[in-house]
């Protein structure tokens, strides 16, 4: 904060290891947001964190450059996208859900399969292959087990009910997962 009370950076280090350090426009390039990193660097260790992950739009110059600083390495590319469930129509996923179950997929949560050993390590294989087929610049590494349990199994923002598997038989073939923003709707 400035000397007068008005906040001019802040940061959000989650336990699963995403960082976010914003500058007000007028502050930046005076050290506040290197100081920032650095606690979250510290906070990081603290936590025992081996990744952080960060989100940069592509044009946002300063904000690539800040990252290199630190060095970040990009390994993902992605749109945002939104959709307004006021006007939502789930008519049209119906067939496709339909054939879906009529080939013999099933679909269930993680929380109705149960938080076990065998099913975090089932859900993080499931999620390091599916990963493994998003096009990408160059190859990435995917999260080390423990900072996947910490950062998607155990965290509060992404609840077992918001993480929803597909299964053929016994095995697990598809999966996406709802986390919940802190301060939305969920809660």
């Amino acid at each position: 904060t400035a000397d007068d009370g008005s906040v001019i950076g802040f940061r959000t280090l989650t336990k699963g290891g995403f960082v976010w350090i914003a500058v007000a426009p007028d502050q930046r390039r005076q050290g506040i947001g290197s100081r920032l990193m650095e606690g979250a660097l510290q906070q990081a260790a603290e936590l025992g964190l081996s990744e952080l992950t960060s989100q940069v739009d592509e044009d946002n110059l300063a904000g690539n450059a800040f990252c290199a600083r630190f060095r970040f390495q990009p390994f993902l590319h992605a749109v945002n996208l939104s959709l307004d469930l006021r006007d939502w129509d789930s008519s049209a996923q119906i067939p496709m859900l339909d054939q879906a179950k009529a080939s013999g997929i099933a679909f269930t949560t993680y929380a109705a399969l149960g938080d076990t050993e065998e099913n975090r390590q089932r859900l993080y294989a499931l999620n390091k292959t599916l990963n493994a087929t998003i096009p990408r610049d160059q190859p990435q590494p995917f999260t080390p087990y423990e900072s996947y349990v910490k950062g998607r199994i155990e965290n509060k923002t992404m609840p077992h009910e918001g993480i929803f598997i597909a299964l053929d038989g016994d095995q697990w073939v598809g999966m996406t997962q709802v986390a919940l923003e802190e301060g939305g709707a969920g809660e």
